[in-house]
């Protein structure tokens, strides 16, 4: 009796690795599957009329073809070329030209990308944006909800932080031609642009 429990462990051990083989394969099956319909993402377009928004979007398909395709556990050199490789024709040489600190970072993906992210990310010019910012009038006719709309999205480029909505308030007063709201903003110093409109 004794010698029939050790056959029947022996059975049940060796019925429990082919069940764990049968459901890692067929995991692996599942993966394959999965693999084989997933393209990488498009090479990034440098010609893009909005380069950071090109990037932006390419960037996330990528990290989300990295995921999926289990780039992300692969080794370091792996990654470097397939970046690379899936990043495009016309951005190579473009890495090329960028300077690293040194022939390791240069093979790092994550220094690529931060170099890929600020060549692709224009500098602001604060000073131009207030510019654009203080010469936008309200068209003829135009709402004072419009116009602020207007005012709202233009502002966040030129760095006021909390004092956007007193600039937006006194871009308002300085430009809208409807006299009673004009005077209902100069009336008093505590009026808030909320308030007012």
């Amino acid at each position: 009796m004794h010698t029939w429990r050790i056959i029947d462990h022996n059975i049940a051990q060796s019925t429990f690795t082919c069940c764990l083989q049968v459901a890692e394969y067929t995991t692996q099956s599942v993966k394959s599957d999965i693999m084989d319909g997933l393209e990488p993402p498009k090479a990034l377009r440098l010609d893009a009329r909005n380069l950071k928004e090109a990037w932006e979007t390419w960037i996330s398909d990528y990290e989300l073809y990295a995921i999926a395709s289990g780039l992300t556990e692969k080794t370091t050199a792996v990654q470097y070329a397939v970046f690379l490789h899936v990043i495009g024709e016309s951005a190579r040489p473009v890495y090329r030209g960028f300077q690293f600190a040194s022939e390791e970072s240069s093979k790092n993906v994550a220094e690529i990308r931060k170099a890929f992210a600020d060549y692709c990310t224009p500098k602001k010019n604060d000073v131009y944006e207030r510019y654009r910012f203080n010469q936008l009038v309200p068209a003829a006719g135009e709402s004072i909800d419009s116009f602020v709309a207007t005012l709202r999205q233009h502002v966040q480029t030129c760095e006021y932080g909390t004092q956007a909505d007193k600039v937006i308030r006194d871009r308002i007063v300085l430009t809208y031609s409807d006299a009673r709201v004009r005077e209902k903003l100069i009336g008093t110093d505590e009026q808030t642009l909320e308030k007012a409109i």
